[in-house]
């Protein structure tokens, strides 16, 4: 369930990758992403929430051509 919850917080920067097609957008999408999990979620999940939201921006990010 936990798993589901961590994937949960990486949906908007799949989404603001699709719409937005700007690195920076993937980026900050990301940061924002990234503090709400910490700060809302359960800190013994903190790290959890975090890796998966950077394993999702990595894999949109190496899939997007260069544009800023």
């Amino acid at each position: 369930m936990f798993l589901l919850i961590a994937l949960a917080h990486a949906i908007p920067v799949f989404i603001a990758a699709a719409v937005a097609e700007k690195r920076s957008s993937v980026i900050w999408t990301a940061l924002v992403m990234i503090a709400i999990g910490v700060m809302t979620g359960n800190p013994a999940y903190a790290a959890l929430d975090i890796i998966a939201v950077a394993a999702v921006t990595w894999l949109c990010l190496s899939n997007m051509e260069d544009k800023q």
